[in-house]
């Protein structure tokens, strides 16, 4: 498995397009914004650990980039 945490704000530019190997994700409550492209062609992406409240993660720009079937475990 291949895991990676997000430290920056507005993940813009820290895009994890083409890890074809990332499984998880970690995504602080700091992060406001996702590109929309953020996770193409991260197939094998199968769980986001995010530490924000659910509501907080429904409003985040972005947030409906993930690849089908991944699992949002909010945290907050």
């Amino acid at each position: 498995n291949t895991n990676f945490i997000i430290a920056k704000r507005n993940c813009g530019g820290c895009q994890v397009k083409g890890c074809t190997a990332l499984s998880q994700i970690t995504i602080p409550e700091t992060v406001t914004s996702l590109e929309d492209t953020a996770f193409n062609e991260c197939n094998k992406l199968t769980t986001v650990n995010y530490e924000g409240t659910e509501e907080q993660w429904n409003i985040m720009s972005g947030s409906n980039s993930l690849p089908k079937g991944c699992k949002v475990v909010c945290k907050g």
